[in-house]
């Protein structure tokens, strides 16, 4: 009996020497509160993250297409547009997600497959919030203006519709007063008189609006003039920007005079 006691008097003296030796001073109760709640806001930071990328993700996703005009090789073409860069910082904010989690007081309860589908399903739904509202639109201009290897869908959109003397037209719609003659603001500032042919439906000119920004696909007239036969239109607007005011078409008694000769063109959608 007196063996038993006199070796946990030793372990107990072998504890307390440790202490003494590491210095070790007590924490208090309020200590390992705010450590576990500072885990928390980490994994809630974590996973607002994902979102964000997730947001982003999304807006790239759903506006590729239009992104890219018709003609160019699929392949090349669909990896510019790709969104790399936040495919590898939602895998990241997963995984700090995660590991935040787990260092809490009752993270350890939690499997992996778990912590992970939780981590994933509440940055999805957030992330489809922020998509809605435009945030993702905002978050892939910022990221391409603060990071040059980030290209935002806005330039590639750009590079790939400004091609004139190939047959593509991209700019904003200008609208004259007298609602019979459009003008095209492309990215460079130039305006293009815009004529249209019997091929593009009566419906795509109908939808047309001030400021609008669309594709064109055709063939220059007059290149000191700068005028351009406009076989077939595309609206270029991206979908997820926020929310956008209705339009409300005037009534229009005329659609703009038309003429022949992209009988053979191919429609763009």
């Amino acid at each position: 009996m007196a063996t038993s006691m006199d070796n946990q008097k030793t372990i107990s003296e072998k504890v307390l020497n440790r202490i003494m030796d590491a210095k070790t001073a007590p924490r208090s109760r309020l200590y390992f509160m705010l450590r576990n709640s500072g885990m928390w806001l980490l994994a809630f930071l974590s996973i607002v993250l994902g979102a964000l990328a997730i947001s982003s993700f999304i807006f790239r996703a759903v506006n590729t297409g239009p992104a890219l005009r018709p003609g160019l090789p699929p392949i090349p073409e669909i990896l510019l547009a790709v969104p790399f860069l936040w495919i590898i910082c939602i895998a990241v904010f997963g995984y700090l997600a995660y590991r935040e989690v787990r260092s809490t007081r009752r993270g350890y309860r939690y499997e992996l497959t778990t912590l992970l589908l939780a981590t994933i399903l509440a940055s999805g739904a957030l992330g489809i919030v922020f998509y809605a509202t435009g945030v993702g639109f905002m978050l892939d201009r910022a990221a391409a203006h603060y990071l040059p290897f980030h290209t935002d869908l806005e330039r590639v959109q750009r590079d790939r519709w400004l091609a004139p003397r190939e047959g593509f037209l991209v700019g904003a719609v200008r609208l004259q007063e007298d609602e019979d003659t459009y003008i095209l603001q492309d990215p460079e500032d130039i305006e293009w008189t815009i004529t249209f042919a019997t091929t593009i439906p009566d419906e795509k000119l109908d939808r047309l609006e001030e400021g609008q920004r669309i594709g064109v696909e055709g063939e220059i007239l007059d290149i000191e003039a700068h005028t351009f036969l406009a076989c077939d239109i595309r609206s270029l607007e991206f979908e997820g920007r926020g929310f956008v005011p209705p339009h409300t078409p005037g009534e229009r008694k005329n659609l703009p005079p038309r003429t022949n000769g992209c009988e053979d063109v191919r429609p763009l959608d």
